[in-house]
């Protein structure tokens, strides 16, 4: 995602929009291969399955199906609990080396063995929370290409008062927005000024464009993605779901300069990987996080149709959108470091799933995060 306009993102101190960063040293990625068996993929032993099919041969047949759901239970709690520390460990390292997680290219697993005898959400309804993730996804897209990520994040993200206010994330690989007050300050009130900036600039080259509600945006970016490709799974509870979709894209930037009007852009490919939450009922953005592998500028021939429609106010720019540095050692207020800084694709980059891919789970403190800044974010899953 491109943020920035040609106003104000420039100044400061981290630019906002994707860069291309060559590591000539990158590792490559732990890759799980294995085809694990649901209670393995649990940190369910052998010994403790032989203890479940020996308890339940004694237990009354009427009273076997309770007798697997409690015990089950009890084993996941007991097995989140061992697996705190090595976690964490495991976040420590891929902060202190820069490595993702072990990518994870097991099977899903079916509805009984992420349920242990817990009850799931109907089918049904699963399908309808898709399409709503979908839908909200797609919201963020169209608000952000018409430079209204302000309303965006008042109507699509948690709430500013509600309990996932402070936990939620927005991030890149130079970066991460932690809580949703610096969210809506850097994204969305930031962003706005940049605006207002931009069409005061286009209002002083061009007269005709009144400084109007109407007019909001004019001299701003246009920045359009396409959410394909998109994997989403609905926790069993129903209370989480999260999802992964590639998005190609173009954005447009436009420039003052000698009382003249131009254009530069950039195409980018770039993935999304989201954490969302059921929030009063509607489906919100709780963690957002991009990953960019290739954003060339556009060539000047796709840039001429625009400044010749400009006529007497328009001028070309020689320089084509680029890639700006986002991975700057100076962070805003309320930003951090990413764990993983996802490298922008080169010849020497082994093959990534970053972000990875999404796995069926029952509920969320069984699975990993999208926020890429913490313990959850680097859970070794599978194990």
């Amino acid at each position: 995602m491109v943020i920035a306009s040609p106003m104000g993102w420039g100044k400061m101190s981290v630019s906002l929009l994707p860069h291309h960063i060559s590591n000539n040293s990158l590792p490559a990625p732990q890759m799980n291969h294995s085809k694990t068996s649901p209670s393995s993929r649990f940190g369910i032993s052998a010994s403790a399955t032989t203890f479940l099919a020996g308890a339940t041969a004694a237990i009354a047949p009427s009273k076997i199906a309770r007798a697997i759901s409690v015990v089950s239970l009890a084993l996941v709690t007991a097995h989140a609990a061992m697996a705190a520390d090595s976690s964490a460990a495991s976040a420590k390292s891929a902060a202190d080396q820069g490595t993702q997680p072990a990518s994870d290219l097991a099977a899903p697993m079916s509805n009984e063995a992420v349920a242990l005898g817990r009850r799931m959400i109907p089918d049904g309804e699963r399908a309808f929370a898709t399409v709503q993730i979908q839908n909200t996804m797609s919201r963020h897209e169209y608000y952000h290409a018409a430079i209204r990520n302000l309303e965006e994040i008042d109507t699509f993200w948690v709430s500013r008062n509600g309990p996932f206010a402070k936990s939620a994330t927005f991030s890149s690989p130079g970066w991460v927005m932690n809580g949703i007050e610096t969210i809506r300050r850097a994204y969305g009130q930031q962003s706005h000024g940049d605006a207002d900036k931009a069409l005061a600039a286009v209002n002083k080259v061009d007269p005709n464009v009144k400084i109007t509600p109407q007019n909001f945006g004019a001299g701003s970016e246009w920045v359009m993605h396409t959410s394909t490709t998109a994997v989403i799974e609905v926790a069993g509870d129903g209370k989480t779901a999260k999802g992964v979709w590639y998005s190609p894209g173009i954005g447009l930037m436009g420039h003052t300069a000698n009382n003249k009007l131009g254009v530069t852009g950039s195409f980018f490919y770039e993935k999304y990987g989201g954490d969302f939450v059921k929030e009063d009922g509607v489906w919100k953005i709780w963690h957002l996080q991009m990953a960019y592998d290739f954003v060339p500028g556009l060539p000047q021939s796709m840039i001429d149709a625009i400044t010749k429609d400009l006529g007497d106010f328009g001028t070309p720019v020689t320089e084509s959108g680029r890639e700006a540095g986002e991975r700057s050692d100076a962070m805003p207020a309320g930003f951090s470091k990413p764990l993983y800084s996802y490298p922008a694709y080169s010849p020497r980059r082994p093959g990534i799933i970053y972000p990875q891919l999404p796995q069926p789970y029952y509920t969320f403190s069984e699975t990993f995060n999208y926020c890429n800044c913490n313990a959850q974010s680097a859970k070794p899953y599978p194990q």
